[in-house]
């Protein structure tokens, strides 16, 4: 197995209007990564294990670091990053992706992976109803490194022949 090269991978937060706003953002350097979690719980009988019965839900944990040129847009630009996670500047008109427009403010995130060599399937994550927790920019390294959890368990993947989707 081969190790996948972030380079060839593009990572786009979407919205969840009819007509779906896009800000595709090419990690060259920097990382995504997501945790899923399941609770479980082991039953004892008279000290010895016995059985295992799954315990409550743990939404996906998802952390993401890249570089930046700029933190807001120039009016009429594309948005950035942070204008997209907090629904400001020209994202403020963003619609939150998530099915309940009472709860807060959320994204999904797509993650298109193409390695580039036929026959290799492309594959595509796709993270629904991201809200960022916690949101760090490093100026000396331009970095922005945000932390948040998406309202699943799991994520979904797809592999699909090396056909463009359109974020790459």
């Amino acid at each position: 197995m081969s190790v996948i090269d972030i380079k060839n991978t593009e990572v786009a937060f979407r919205d969840g209007s009819a007509t779906a706003n896009f800000l595709v953002v090419k990690i060259g350097d920097g990382n995504l990564t997501y945790t899923e979690k399941v609770n479980r719980e082991y039953i004892r009988d008279r000290g010895n294990l016995d059985s295992v019965r799954n315990g409550d839900e743990e939404p996906l944990e998802v952390s993401m670091d890249f570089q930046w040129e700029f933190l807001t847009a120039s009016v009429g630009e594309e948005a950035t990053p942070s204008d997209v996670l907090k629904k400001q500047g020209e994202a403020a008109s963003w619609v939150s992706s998530g099915a309940d427009l009472c709860e807060p403010y959320c994204i999904d995130i797509i993650i298109e992976y193409e390695p580039g060599c036929s026959p290799t399937q492309n594959e595509q994550i796709i993270l629904p109803e991201y809200r960022y927790e916690s949101l760090s920019h490093d100026v000396r390294n331009g970095t922005v490194s945000t932390a948040g959890m998406c309202n699943i368990t799991q994520a979904t993947l797809a592999r699909y022949a090396a056909v463009s989707t359109g974020l790459i």
